[in-house]
């Protein structure tokens, strides 16, 4: 970690700024050492890697998703290979095309959340310069040593930060990159809803989020196909987690691939939904605006009197709308002036 960074990184715990104390450092870099806050939170930095993570918070599910990919991370990237083989796919060019969908700038500061053995990784940071900063986050610290091997050879120029985070609680200040980059495991979250608010949290307004996992589409759920697939592998009937994107998500694009079985959710953040005019009037018969079919229903009618109100407001020449408007405000005016 380097000195400089300390000051970037927030406590997973209270969001509170870090302190640093350094045990053993380079010219630059925190070799060992802790982080801590004003409430006592204190997180260890071993081999120049902050440990952001507080195991109170971690679920079940994810203490076991971390157990495993330490135990699989040297063979993690030959293991994937069995999957790009069944499909005849070719890893590098769906990867690549991952990048390609980043949309990368110069100058861009991007998180990888669940950087793994940097499979990924290793594109993104050939399409970044030394002006960019490139985070990297990860569950397992077996496998950021070896994605941090593998950055540093494709790309030594980029100002790169590793650290083990749990994706739950990211250790970042509101709005602090332009892309904000997650491929491979949605699925073995505990809390999806909250995994995807940090996202957004940490991501700039007009940044864009990156989001993929692993399932069979609804539309192949009941052929051998996906049943097929779904019995050797759980984690493909899992279905899309639509519902957990933010509010203030625009542009939103699903990407399907390799054999339909993974999927990229792509979006930029807005600084809230879509602006939305209630007010015009809709070119019909019946007429009115949004706010008025939303906000001004007031107590149905028979069938009998709608279909008069329609003759009669055909006769008048206005829209249904502006026939009730007009008659129920005169008659209103009656009443309340006796």
């Amino acid at each position: 970690m380097k000195i400089s960074e300390s000051t970037f990184y927030r406590c997973p715990i209270c969001n509170q700024k870090l302190s640093l104390k350094i045990i053993e450092k380079s010219e630059t870099e925190v070799i060992k050492g802790e982080l801590y806050d004003n409430n006592n939170h204190k997180f260890s930095i071993l081999d120049g890697i902050p440990r952001l993570i507080s195991k109170e918070q971690m679920g079940k599910s994810d203490f076991s998703t971390q157990k495993e990919f330490d135990r699989r991370a040297e063979t993690y990237d030959s293991d994937k290979e069995f999957m790009f083989k069944t499909f005849n796919e070719d890893a590098g060019k769906i990867r690549n095309s991952f990048a390609d969908l980043l949309e990368v700038e110069l100058g861009s500061t991007i998180l990888e959340i669940g950087c793994g053995t940097g499979e990924d990784s290793e594109n993104i940071i050939q399409r970044l310069s030394n002006a960019s900063k490139y985070y990297l986050a990860d569950l397992s610290i077996s496998m950021i040593n070896i994605c941090k091997k593998k950055t540093f050879e494709k790309n030594p120029s980029v100002p790169t930060e590793f650290a083990l985070v749990d994706g739950h609680y990211l250790p970042y200040p509101d709005e602090s990159f332009d892309r904000t980059f997650h491929f491979g495991n949605i699925e073995t979250f505990s809390q999806v809803e909250l995994f995807f608010k940090e996202a957004a949290r940490v991501t700039k307004k007009g940044g864009i989020v990156i989001m993929g996992g692993e399932s069979v589409p609804i539309w192949l759920r009941d052929t051998n196909y996906g049943k097929i697939l779904m019995n050797s592998n759980p984690l493909f009937e899992k279905h899309l987690p639509l519902e957990h994107i933010p509010k203030n998500a625009h542009n939103v694009s699903i990407h399907h691939f390799l054999g339909e079985l993974f999927y990229i959710i792509k979006f930029k953040i807005g600084e809230d939904i879509h602006p939305l005019n209630l007010d015009v009037e809709f070119p019909s018969i019946r007429g009115g605006t949004h706010r008025t079919r939303y906000y001004g229903v007031l107590e149905g009618v028979t069938p009998k009197t709608k279909e008069l109100v329609i003759q009669a407001s055909k006769k008048a020449g206005k829209t249904q709308h502006k026939w009730l408007e007009d008659v129920l405000n005169e008659e209103v005016k009656k009443e309340l002036s006796n």
